[in-house]
This record gives C-alpha cells, sequence and structure tokens, in this order.
C-alpha cells in the first residue's frame, strides 16, 4: 500500500513546468548579462562546458564570470507560482553542489521567481551564508 503521509508530499511538477522554468532561467541569464557578466547557460545539459569548472562538479543553471573571463559565480534558477515565502524544491544535486561551493568558498546563489505567468511577484536572491531550512519530502513510500 502507499503511504497517506508521502502521497501528502509527494507533489507533481506543474504543467508545461520546463518551460516555464526554461523563461525563467533565460529571464536571469539576460539579467546577468545586462549587469555585464559573461554568461555561460547550461541548458539542455546539467554540466558545464567552461572547461575551467569542470572538475568542480557543480549542479546549477548558470555559470558567471566577469568581463575578463575570471569566475564569479554559479546560479541555480527557480521558478514558483506562488506567493513569496513558499517553499522550493532543490535536487539531491543542487543541494549536495550548494554544499560543496560551501566547502570550497565558491560562490553559489539560488535565485527565485516567484511568479504569476510570465509577471514576476518578486525576485529573491539566496546567498551561499544564507540559511536553508529544510524537511524531506517527494519520497513515494511501498510497504
Amino acid at each position: 500500500r502507499v503511504d497517506k503521509y508521502c502521497l501528502k508530499h509527494h507533489f507533481s511538477p506543474p504543467p508545461k513546468a520546463k518551460e516555464i522554468g526554461l523563461f525563467y532561467e533565460i529571464k536571469e541569464k539576460e539579467y546577468l548579462e545586462k549587469l555585464g557578466f559573461k554568461v555561460y547557460h547550461r541548458y539542455p545539459y546539467i554540466s558545464t562546458n567552461c572547461s575551467t569548472l569542470i572538475g568542480r562538479e557543480i549542479s546549477c543553471d548558470i555559470d558567471v564570470f566577469d568581463n575578463k573571463g575570471k569566475f564569479v559565480k554559479f546560479v541555480e534558477v527557480k521558478s514558483i507560482a506562488a506567493t513569496p515565502g513558499t517553499e522550493f524544491r532543490l535536487t539531491v544535486n543542487e543541494y549536495e553542489s550548494r554544499n560543496n561551493c560551501i566547502k570550497n568558498s565558491w560562490q553559489y546563489e539560488i535565485i527565485v521567481y516567484y511568479h504569476f505567468g510570465d509577471e514576476v511577484i518578486k525576485r529573491q536572491v539566496i546567498k551561499l551564508s544564507d540559511k536553508l531550512k529544510f524537511e524531506a519530502s517527494g519520497y513515494l513510500c511501498y510497504q
């Protein structure tokens, strides 16, 4: 049987989640480019194509360099169709990547776009020094 608690905490992505997520990743890429950064969007791959970062094995959406080619930070973009403050998911790879960046003093930001369709309600920046509250969820359990 399926455990009711586990079902309660299992969430399916909304319809067109990949397209919505990609929309906000591109929005963040364009935002960073306007600030003068050199940006490498990883889509559709989870691994970087930047030779200087390949050994770091960090999962994220965008690699950011300054205009001289020096690495600045990794950026993970989350798009949440909800009010600001609503929880969001990190994959195991994203969570471990963030922890790896903490250990190695590599910059890693999570950018959360709280939105209604293509209208941004709030763009929130979660820096490496910010604490995350988390609970395990999303597992289907069988007995």
